[in-house]
């Protein structure tokens, strides 16, 4: 993979990579995969997730219309109204 970085690497992120990645925040609102979202809520705190920070592209019924409940209780996309 190194070979995809840039040259000035060291300089972009001199803490690392991990930790430049940690102080991002993430708009999950394009993805209900949960591996992914697993992986993401291993790297950062959720308070650097958010979901819906504006339109999602795909509506969350076309994401998730076989989940009865989101991972958190709240209603899924076959449950949500659509406009």
């Amino acid at each position: 993979m190194r070979q995809y970085a840039p040259a000035n690497l060291g300089e972009m992120a001199p803490d690392g990579i991990e930790y430049a990645l940690r102080r991002l925040y993430y708009d999950i609102a394009g993805t209900v995969y949960g591996p992914a979202i697993a992986a993401l809520t291993s790297l950062v705190p959720t308070t650097r997730i958010l979901f819906g920070s504006d339109n999602p592209f795909v509506p969350l019924v076309e994401k998730a219309p076989h989940n009865e409940k989101a991972p958190d209780g709240e209603p899924s996309g076959a449950e949500c109204e659509t406009s």
